[in-house]
């Protein structure tokens, strides 16, 4: 099947056939996030980088501001305008990168699978692995996805404590009916973003799927689509029943409502800490704990919602960009992306190498999300994972929201949907 992203890319080809190209560059160009944090530690590695008169000298910028990266990215794709390097890429679009061609394939670095295996977590090797078994993205950083929750809500007016299970999350929503139901002010247990746009499913029905699969993504390896199997169910009917009994919000808050004291628990990431320091009112108290189990004794797995870096195909210095993105990812350079940004690296034994034994017991709010890295899902390798969310979204906001549909008949449609589009995609 030609995806739409492909489509684009032939029409640029052809458009841009006839243009002459620049001549060549003698510099590395090296695109980051935007944000104040992440561009803080990429100009402070590029500045190590350039002290050395060895080294190809890497000229930084921010990507350009647009509605999403991803967009930004397709615009410079289309326009022949990419960096060499992108340290920011979600991995949701690396299918697309690839099948157009444009980006490179690091196994054709000799020392690639052994520093990457030195790296990363062996669990999380195969996760960031294209579907012709080549990597064309480097794992680099993620953020496991867990539940905040305010401790004084919780542990004092609950009288609970955090959830391990569904059934610890049930008993704790029976507590909230009976609060609300003796006082003026209503609480909620969590607080989901009703938007039907796709990448909000990331962030409730995806973290809360793959604790409930244990680890599996909803496209099996032999392309069977499992949106309509049981981890699927548990998850559209947990959250269902909640909206159900009113136990989340149907409406979109422009304040923080979990500061604010309305809420028990929030899906976070490790964002939230540097947030919740420079915003929380004096005496309020959170803490975090992983998503919820369907039963004891399962592992605590959790999408990571990682980002990873990729080197494009126009770049005319493949290996030193390749030197750079092992500069970048070393350990030390791993140390001041924590220290700088408060994200995680995707490195194995985070917690019990003395490189970063200091951080820790300065951070110590940051350990239980290194704990969840071994265990951080990434993403079904598919052209059309967003159209896919897109379907699974639309069908959240009908079953699990708004309860317009069946929820048997509604899994069971978007499963022979995305199965219908899958299969056609793999033909």
């Amino acid at each position: 099947m030609k995806n739409k992203i492909t489509f684009i890319f032939s029409l640029a080809l052809l458009s841009l056939f006839s243009c002459s190209q620049d001549s060549q560059k003698d510099y590395i160009e090296y695109w980051c996030a935007s944000n104040t944090f992440e561009l803080e530690f990429a100009k402070y590695v590029v500045d190590l980088w350039n002290s050395d008169s060895t080294h190809r000298h890497i000229k930084l910028q921010p990507i350009p501001e647009g509605q999403s990266s991803e967009e930004m990215l397709l615009a410079a794709i289309v326009g022949k305008t990419t960096p060499d390097i992108y340290s920011n890429a979600w991995p949701g679009v690396i299918e697309q990168y690839r099948d157009a061609g444009v980006i490179v394939n690091f196994n054709q670095f000799p020392d690639f699978p052994v520093y990457l295996a030195a790296r990363i977590p062996e669990n999380l090797n195969k996760q960031f692995m294209s579907s012709d078994s080549q990597y064309y993205q480097f794992p680099w950083k993620g953020n496991p996805l867990l539940l905040a929750y305010n401790k004084k809500i919780l542990e004092e007016k609950l009288n609970s404590r955090s959830p391990k299970t569904y059934d610890d999350l049930e008993k704790i929503g029976q507590k909230i009916i009976e609060y609300n139901a003796n006082n003026t002010q209503s609480i909620w247990l969590m607080d989901p973003n009703i938007s039907p746009i796709w990448y909000q499913r990331l962030f409730d029905f995806y973290p809360f799927y793959v604790s409930a699969s244990q680890g599996k993504t909803f496209i099996s390896p032999n392309k069977e689509v499992l949106l309509n199997a049981s981890a699927a169910k548990t998850v559209f009917n947990l959250f269902r029943e909640n909206y159900a009994n009113e136990l989340l919000p149907i409406s979109m808050f422009k304040e923080d409502i979990f500061l604010q004291e309305r809420l028990v628990f929030h899906i976070t990431g490790p964002w939230s800490i540097a947030h919740y320091k420079k915003f929380a009112q004096p005496g309020f108290e959170w803490s975090y704990t992983g998503i919820p189990t369907v039963k004891k004794d399962m592992l605590p797995y959790t999408y990571g919602d990682p980002k990873n870096i990729i080197i494009f195909k126009d770049t005319d210095y493949a290996q030193e960009c390749w030197e750079f993105v092992k500069f970048m990812t070393s350990k030390e350079a791993d140390l001041k992306l924590m220290e700088i940004t408060q994200q995680l690296p995707l490195r194995k034994h985070l917690l019990s190498d003395p490189v970063y034994s200091e951080f820790f017991i300065k951070n110590p709010e940051l350990k239980i999300f290194a704990e969840h890295i071994p265990y951080i899902v990434g993403l079904d390798q598919s052209l059309i994972l967003q159209e896919i969310f897109d379907m699974i979204s639309k069908t959240w906001d009908a079953v699990v929201i708004y309860r317009a549909k069946d929820l048997e008949q509604g899994l069971n449609d978007l499963n022979s949907q995305v199965q219908n589009q899958i299969t056609r995609e793999f033909k």
